[in-house]
């Protein structure tokens, strides 16, 4: 967000939040997008935008002579889609209920010595990440059997790739944590290109 806004304590112990000052780029683009309509088509926006889809009328050129758009928020140079095929409402489900990050903490407490007396630990998770995703998978069963038939390939792909990636983070780091989820990061991949 690009607002700048002052919260004024009522009596009754509710709040005001008045908008102070909004925040635009050198080249007069506004970095927050148009919320005047109404806060429903304002929030659920970025699911139904389309992010190939300039309005002209958007048009700014840069002090550098760049062409950019914005007015609905700043829109990117680049753009890559959202992955589509991953099930993130059966994805949130795991992680909102705690299974992920409860499988992790009891997985890396029970292997926690066995995986520091292996030479290139990190690498030993990922080869035996298979079988730690199916250890998971077994963990799940126990609250609710039906999810792990939903899962697509995609999903235990994402899926594999969070178990290995916050494993690392209970033992060693977040920086390990880090390294794991974002190689091959599509995103990130992109940023070096340019």
């Amino acid at each position: 967000k690009s607002l700048e806004q002052e919260e004024i304590k009522m009596n009754d112990g509710s709040a005001i939040r008045l908008t102070t000052q909004k925040y635009y780029t050198p080249s007069g683009r506004s970095i927050q997008k148009n919320y005047e309509k109404n806060n429903e088509e304002y929030f659920l926006e970025q699911f139904q935008r389309n992010d190939t889809i300039y309005p002209d009328s958007l048009e700014y050129i840069t002090k550098k002579g760049r062409i950019v758009y914005g007015g609905g928020g700043i829109m990117p140079d680049i753009n890559i889609s959202r992955d589509t095929l991953l099930n993130f409402s059966l994805i949130n489900r795991i992680i909102i209920k705690g299974w992920l990050r409860d499988f992790c903490m009891q997985y890396s407490d029970e292997n926690r010595d066995n995986i520091f007396k292996i030479t290139n630990s990190k690498e030993y998770l990922n080869r035996i990440q298979r079988i730690i995703f199916t250890q998971f998978i077994n963990y799940i069963n126990k609250f609710d059997s039906k999810i792990a038939k939903d899962l697509k390939s995609n999903d235990v792909e994402f899926l594999e790739k969070q178990i290995i990636a916050n494993i690392a983070r209970n033992i060693w780091s977040n920086e390990d944590y880090y390294r794991i989820i974002l190689d091959n990061d599509e995103f990130i991949s992109k940023a070096y290109e340019n």
